[in-house]
């Protein structure tokens, strides 16, 4: 499955550059989002039906918010640690990292509060973030913990990468990844700017 969606996106790279026109693309593009709209439809479908997940799920209480506060302190305490082997300051690397997989919004933040090149890199590191997330989910959840998948998607296991949760987690593990990634898409307007009011 990995290597049907990094082959799917090494062929849409293909076809931009060489095959399709310009307003073939924006048509496309504009198909996208009710691409992954359709996607999660379906995987709310599926959670509905299986009524022992809610159950389950909604014994662990306040518990379910240990999953977005790991996956957040694990991403700042990683980017605080390979700042000075990039030669950037503490809080500019927590400001790029704070990003969480969101690249869209965090590039565009640290950009529009003057910091371009810093938007630039956020948003490649945040790209890389949920290629890697994609790369390493189905292998995390199959032979690792379904649990542990979670964690690369950052932000994004509200929307893009959910999807794969669902084909290789639990149901479980589906609910605690939409929770994962909504309080993380939160927490992303909120601490890029912060941390770049420290740099």
């Amino acid at each position: 499955m990995s290597w049907l969606i990094i082959g799917s996106v090494i062929g849409g790279i293909l076809l931009g550059n060489y095959v399709l026109g310009p307003q073939q693309i924006a048509i496309i593009s504009n198909l996208g989002p009710w691409a992954l709209y359709l996607v999660l439809v379906t995987i709310g479908f599926e959670l509905a039906q299986d009524s022992s997940a809610w159950r389950r799920f909604s014994r662990l209480g306040w518990r379910v918010l240990l999953m977005p506060l790991a996956s957040m302190l694990g991403s700042l305490l990683g980017v605080a640690l390979v700042a000075p082997l990039l030669g950037l300051s503490l809080f500019e690397a927590l400001s790029v990292g704070a990003g969480f997989g969101w690249y869209s919004l965090s590039g565009a933040l640290l950009s529009s509060l003057g910091f371009s090149a810093l938007g630039a890199i956020s948003f490649l590191c945040n790209v890389i973030r949920e290629l890697l997330a994609v790369v390493t989910i189905p292998w995390l959840a199959t032979k690792v913990d379904p649990f542990l998948a979670i964690a690369p998607g950052g932000a994004t296991t509200m929307d893009t990468t959910l999807s794969l949760l669902s084909r290789y987690g639990t149901n479980e593990s589906v609910l605690t990844a939409l929770i994962n990634g909504i309080v993380l898409s939160a927490a992303v307007p909120i601490l890029v700017p912060l941390f770049a009011s420290l740099i």
